[in-house]
């Protein structure tokens, strides 16, 4: 079906597509979403994604990993996906979500490139940077556990002993866990909406860093700490683990990915002869 829509214009293929479309009427759809995002021509793409219903469309959305621009424009322009890719996030490349939080975090609340590198670092590995992700969850199904699909109200609103909501408490992008972190998350003026709000969520892990975590703060504000240590000092003391041998070096290397991500897309400026 990718071939096909490749060379669609052509006397002979419409009748190819349509008996393909017949026969086998899901892969059909997934390919032609192939053809859309290899050609960039997404104008049908919102048809497609809703012919196959959520779990397939966020399975293949996930997988093909349109640009945030494409599929926020795939979403406007078919009614009802909206409620399908509830967090666009989790449906584009990680690398843009990285990139996109690191630009938060150097430009807007003025962090060094390696100290937002080492947040963004260990980010990566709590959520993959996806603001609606619950502990236990795939990417491509972020706020999905055990079987069931979490409503905003129940993931709030865990209950451990009376066995309601998500069984592990784990929420957003630094996956908060404990009691009082979860109550403040919820309490911001966003309410439940902030699961789906990476600038949202970024706000509040700047708040915490700020208040409850003003000394590690201060040494990732500081111009001359590097990258590794950077990475290292969040999973300390911020995320705390407890084992953080066990994912140290992929939170360095995530890192070591991030401040690259940032400096690739912001070159120095050359040099004045």
């Amino acid at each position: 079906m990718q071939g096909a829509r490749e060379i669609e214009r052509t006397a002979w293929t419409e009748p190819v597509i349509q008996a393909m479309d017949k026969v086998d009427p899901k892969s059909a759809n997934i390919g032609s979403l192939r053809w859309a995002r290899a050609s960039g021509f997404t104008a049908r793409a919102g048809q497609w994604f809703h012919a196959l219903g959520t779990e397939d469309a966020h399975k293949i959305a996930h997988e093909l990993a349109f640009s945030k621009a494409q599929l926020t424009g795939i979403i406007a322009d078919e009614k009802g996906l909206e409620t399908v890719f509830k967090d666009v996030w989790a449906y584009v490349p990680k690398s843009e979500r990285m990139l996109y939080v690191m630009t938060l975090l150097v430009d807007t609340h003025g962090y060094p490139v390696n100290g937002a590198a080492g947040i963004v670092g260990n980010l990566a590995g709590e959520s993959s940077l996806i603001p609606s992700r619950v502990e236990g969850s795939a990417e491509w199904s972020p706020t999905r556990t055990g079987g069931t699909d979490w409503t905003d109200e129940q993931i709030r609103d865990r209950d451990k002993k009376a066995k309601k909501g998500p069984k592990l408490p784990g929420v957003g992008l630094a996956q908060w866990t404990t009691k009082e972190r979860r109550e403040g998350f919820f309490a911001r003026p966003e309410g439940t909406a902030l699961l789906y709000d990476m600038d949202g969520q970024v706000n509040y892990l700047v708040d915490e860093l700020g208040s409850k975590f003003a000394k590690l703060n201060k040494k990732l504000l500081d111009p001359k700490v590097t990258v590794q240590n950077a990475a290292d000092l969040v999973l300390e003391r911020f995320e705390a683990p407890a084992d953080p041998e066990a994912s140290r070096s992929a939170r360095r290397a995530n890192a070591d990915k991030a401040a690259k991500l940032y400096n690739d897309a912001n070159p120095p400026a050359p040099a004045t002869p």
